[in-house]
């Protein structure tokens, strides 16, 4: 079996792209509403200025999808467990924990540059630990990218203990607990921030990704044909939902977008730059940095003047740019040595597969 899915790479690359795009157009509009600048057509409508929040969407499925992969025929075997978790953590934390540093340091030391969200110690441990609170203030986690991974964690620690049993009674079981969940919600609410999560209808995401994984690996095929079919109804459906005409969960656009590219390259191959390959690689640095970036560049360019003299989609442009450039630099010289130094840490089985 392969260990990299070119189709997932290039997903990943396209998902964390529209989250930076999300977060730059908001740094945009802001601007212009502080320099008066005409409304632009990254910025014409709210359906425009949101839809790269289905980013995350696509990562949730792209997230089961994987995971299906990475635990296939491993099933039944308690001692797969810790080896599964401790892969899985160390790709998430270490890097997390670098990104969350930096911002807790200018969280104490420039507490006036942060306008939606501060300092607490309760929320800097639950931070680090990605466990979910609710914050006395503001935003929660203190590195306010990492709430999706709150719900990752808990899909890793679901999928850990579905190890325990056969795939197909897991599937079964898993479905019937996130439905149970999400018709609970308005009990499990009550229990704060984790009941919050377990009972939000977005980790069928995960389900689903995790689905279209189990159909992957299991040497079955969709015939082509239908996956071009998805990857033009998840298309059309981000089209639709842009255009206003009418609101629906965008999860459902990324399942078919993620089912049909995946089952494209599965039935057809799949050859890709090298670039976005390496956009791909560099996807989770780009998604932890790129705040940090949009915040300074957008101060930059409004401090020298040149913000004004530019339209808001250029400003929107520069600052994805720059945060892709500069999550490169960050993903070669902190996350792949950090990485490599992981794997020979906790052995030789610690396949690329689990790191990707």
């Amino acid at each position: 079996m392969q260990k990299r899915i070119n189709s997932l790479q290039l997903l990943r690359a396209v998902a964390a792209v529209m989250v930076v795009l999300l977060h730059s157009q908001y740094r945009a509009f802001h601007y212009q509403g502080v320099l008066g600048l005409p409304v632009s057509f990254l910025n014409s409508t709210p359906e425009v200025r949101s839809f790269g929040a289905s980013g995350v969407d696509i990562f949730f499925v792209i997230s089961g999808v994987v995971m299906a992969y990475v635990t296939n025929r491993k099933s039944g075997v308690f001692s797969h467990i810790p080896v599964f978790l401790a892969k899985r953590f160390a790709r998430i934390y270490p890097v997390y924990w670098f990104y969350l540093t930096i911002c807790i340091v200018f969280l104490l030391l420039r507490p006036e540059w942060f306008f939606n969200w501060a300092f607490e110690l309760r929320g800097a441990v639950y931070s680090y630990f990605l466990i979910p609170y609710t914050p006395e203030v503001k935003l929660a986690p203190l590195l306010h990218v990492g709430w999706t991974l709150w719900y990752e964690v808990y899909f890793y620690l679901l999928v850990a203990a579905g190890l325990l049993l056969r795939r197909n009674v897991f599937l079964v079981l898993l479905g019937a607990y996130f439905a149970a969940c999400c018709l609970s919600a308005d009990w499990l609410r009550a229990f704060g921030a984790f009941g919050s999560l377990a009972s939000n209808p977005i980790l069928f995401e995960f389900y689903a990704g995790f689905l279209l994984g189990v159909l992957y690996v299991s040497g079955k095929k969709i015939p082509t044909g239908v996956a071009l079919l998805m990857l033009a109804s998840g298309i059309a459906l981000y089209v639709i939902w842009i255009a206003g005409v009418v609101k629906f969960p965008l999860g459902i656009a990324a399942i078919f977008l993620v089912g049909g590219v995946l089952f494209i390259e599965k039935n057809k191959g799949m050859r890709l730059p090298s670039w976005v390959m390496s956009l791909g690689d560099s996807s989770y640095t780009l998604y932890l940095s790129h705040m940090f970036v949009i915040g300074g560049v957008s101060k930059l360019l409004y401090l020298s003047g040149l913000a004004g003299q530019m339209s808001a989609d250029f400003f929107i442009v520069v600052l994805v740019a720059a945060s892709v450039i500069a999550a490169h630099v960050l993903y070669l010289t902190v996350e792949k040595p950090m990485n490599s130094f992981l794997k020979r840490k906790i052995g030789k089985k610690f396949s690329q597969a689990y790191l990707r």
